[in-house]
């Protein structure tokens, strides 16, 4: 008797093991659904204050609404305060789901930048393009890859409009290097540059010098260049910024 009780014991056991294995299960599935919820979310809503931004900045240019530029302003204020909120969200859900296909990767870069026509002009940047006939499509998440683009061009872009310098251009190139089979992407600015004490900070998560600055747009530039397989680097001096991606086809 004793020895049917104690198997008894042990079945009871291994039941509760199967059932947190089961339990811990579920909880694991759930917080996918709600990150990739989150993340969707998050996408869409980024999606639309970049059209509501590109918007107000087009208003600017008509000359009957000039008494109406303090209140463009706010709004633009407005909606970067939200996008901010968009990506500590995006953060917070820890996990990212990649959903990687075949992405012409010269055409894509060239088709992100026009949409930054109207800022470049209202902004007075000069924007010189120069990409590979030879690029071949790369296998990434395009999501991804408009993310890095968008954030490293946006942070090109507010380096020249914040220094004091009269000839601003903006640099964007893509090469494919036939001996490594690696794409490679640059985006470069006539800003003021990085200084040097801050250099090997900027890629660390919640840190920025910018006064308004959130300090994740370049973490996650790293991390999602990292995820997948890639790396990033700069050179900087004053008066000229590249960053520098490299990207596997694959």
């Amino acid at each position: 008797q004793y020895h049917n009780f104690s198997d008894f014991i042990l079945l009871i056991n291994d039941l509760s093991d199967v059932e947190d294995l089961r339990r811990q299960s579920q909880e694991m599935e759930q917080k996918a659904q709600i990150a990739n919820s989150i993340q969707t979310f998050s996408h869409e809503v980024k999606n639309s204050l970049n059209n509501m931004t590109q918007l107000t900045n087009e208003l600017f240019y008509y000359d009957e609404l000039n008494e109406f530029h303090p209140q463009l302003n706010k709004i633009n204020k407005h909606i970067e305060n939200f996008s901010i909120l968009m990506e500590r969200m995006l953060i917070s859900s820890k996990s990212k789901t990649y959903h990687k296909k075949e992405i012409d990767i010269a055409s894509f870069v060239e088709n992100e930048i026009k949409e930054y026509s109207s800022k470049l002009k209202a902004n007075n940047i000069e924007c010189i393009q120069e990409y590979a006939e030879n690029c071949p499509p790369i296998y990434a998440d395009q999501t991804s890859i408009h993310e890095i683009i968008t954030n490293l061009t946006n942070n090109a872009i507010d380096a020249m409009c914040q220094s004091n310098i009269t000839h601003r251009t903006l640099s964007i190139s893509v090469e494919y290097d036939i001996q490594t089979e690696k794409i490679w992407i640059e985006i470069g600015d006539t800003g003021g540059g990085i200084p040097k004490h801050i250099q090997e900070k900027i890629f660390t998560e919640y840190y920025t010098s910018k006064d308004q600055g959130n300090g994740i747009g370049l973490y996650i530039t790293n991390k999602l260049i990292r995820d997948h397989g890639g790396k990033i680097s700069f050179t900087s001096i004053p008066g000229a910024t590249v960053f520098h991606i490299e990207l596997p086809k694959y």
